[in-house]
Formats: C-alpha cells, sequence, structure tokens
C-alpha cells in the first residue's frame, strides 16, 4: 500500500472516482533508480525518491504531485504521489488514469529523444499523447526564454516586493524571478525546473513570479512551438 496521509470519505459517484485513482491502477514502486525518472537529475538521497503511484517509477519532489487514491472498496481515499507526466495524462482523458501505464512511456520517450520536437509533428493534436506531452512539457522552462543579466533589476534599488508590494515581506530573503527579471519575496515565488535543450540537459531549479507562471501556464508551448510552425508549413 501506498504511503498514505489523512483518509476522507469518497462518495461512491462515478465523477468521484475518474478524479480519484482507482485502487487497480495503483501499482508497486519499480526497483529504485539514482536519478528522476523525468528531469534525470541525479538523487542526493534515497530519501529524496518517491515511487509515482500509477507508473511506480521513481521522481524527485519538483517531478511529483499529490493526489487521491481509492481504498478497494471505493469507501475511502487516501493521498498518494504521482508524477507530473501521470497527472498530465489524466488531465488531457477528462481525470481517467486508466492509459497512464500505456502513455507515460511514450511520452517519456518523445522528450528524452535527440530529435525533439521535430519527432511530434505526425502525432495528432487533439490526441491524449499529443495533449499530455503538452501540458507535461510546458511545465518546464526554456533557458532561452530567461531573462538576461542585463534586464535584471537591482535588487538594491527594489524597495518593495514587484507582486505583494510589501516591504515587511521584502525583509525576507530576495530573489529575481528567472522569466521577467523583476526582484520578489520569497513567499512571492515559485520554484520551476529549466532545461538548457529539450533533452532535458543540465536541468536546474529557477525562481518564477506568479505572473510569468501565468503566462507560461496559458501561452504557446516553448518546446512544441517550432515543431507545430513545421507542421504548418507542410503542405
Amino acid at each position: 500500500m501506498p504511503e498514505t496521509s489523512s483518509h476522507h470519505r469518497s462518495g461512491a459517484t462515478t465523477g468521484r472516482e475518474q478524479r480519484s485513482i482507482r485502487a487497480d491502477l495503483v501499482v508497486a514502486p519499480r526497483a529504485f533508480s539514482t536519478d528522476c525518472a523525468r528531469c534525470c537529475r541525479p538523487f542526493h538521497s534515497a530519501g529524496a525518491a518517491h515511487a509515482c503511484a500509477t507508473c511506480g517509477d521513481h521522481y524527485c519532489a519538483d517531478c511529483l504531485r499529490k493526489h487521491a487514491a481509492l481504498s478497494p472498496d471505493g469507501a475511502l481515499s487516501y493521498d498518494v504521489r504521482i508524477c507530473s507526466t501521470c497527472a498530465s495524462i489524466a488531465i488531457a482523458d477528462r481525470g481517467s488514469y486508466d492509459q497512464c501505464k500505456v502513455l507515460q512511456p511514450q511520452i517519456r520517450a518523445l522528450f528524452h529523444a535527440p530529435d525533439f520536437p521535430s519527432n511530434t509533428t505526425s502525432l495528432d493534436c487533439n490526441s491524449v499523447l499529443y495533449i499530455a506531452l503538452d501540458l507535461d512539457t510546458k511545465g518546464i522552462l526554456c533557458e532561452t526564454g530567461l531573462a538576461t543579466e542585463d534586464a535584471l533589476v537591482s535588487l538594491y534599488e527594489r524597495n518593495l516586493c514587484g507582486s505583494c508590494g510589501s516591504w515587511g515581506r521584502f525583509l525576507l530573503p530576495k530573489r529575481h524571478c528567472a522569466m521577467c527579471g523583476d526582484v520578489f519575496c520569497a513567499r512571492c515565488l515559485l520554484s520551476k525546473l529549466a532545461a538548457t535543450s529539450p533533452t532535458l540537459s543540465m536541468v536546474h531549479v529557477v525562481p518564477q513570479c506568479f505572473k510569468c507562471n501565468a503566462k507560461q501556464s496559458f501561452g504557446p508551448n516553448p518546446w512544441l512551438q517550432a515543431a507545430d510552425s513545421s507542421r504548418i508549413a507542410d503542405p
């Protein structure tokens, strides 16, 4: 049984069952790996690795989400960790985790391949596979879209947080948003993964403000944009 936290009553409705992971879809952890299965960064300790409840691979905290799984009788739900890829598949498949075991290896193979994103041009843009791939890779910042050194606002000239405008919170450690270059307090920044190339080489964590995160979430996917452009250009 996966690691659990507090238990919750679960209604026996079909909608609730779709949003929660059915007991038959929860898998046992696979053999421990020294690297995160998504971002490929090495684990600094065994305690930093956690298995995804739906695919069994091991991931770092930045590549995991918390979700609810149903007990075998469907009466209770408990908290489990699922990877970002499986979470994206469930969103693309309208809340169902049924295709995770099939689509997760395909998505991982696509964006870990040296020819990504050109290897996506033959995919159906309306398929669960493509939508899940889009969701999963959009969460990783592209280094070419990050602020340059010249665009960074001086830490000494900024007296208020660029988001909440608070001076009191600004007594906390302040940092630049990696995308816009403005200065924010620690509570107004998110931790995001950034990579230098689509094959996820040299992945590292950077701070991102809420506004830039919203633009990233609802804007075009920088990894798939080039592939989409070539798809449109093809006769």
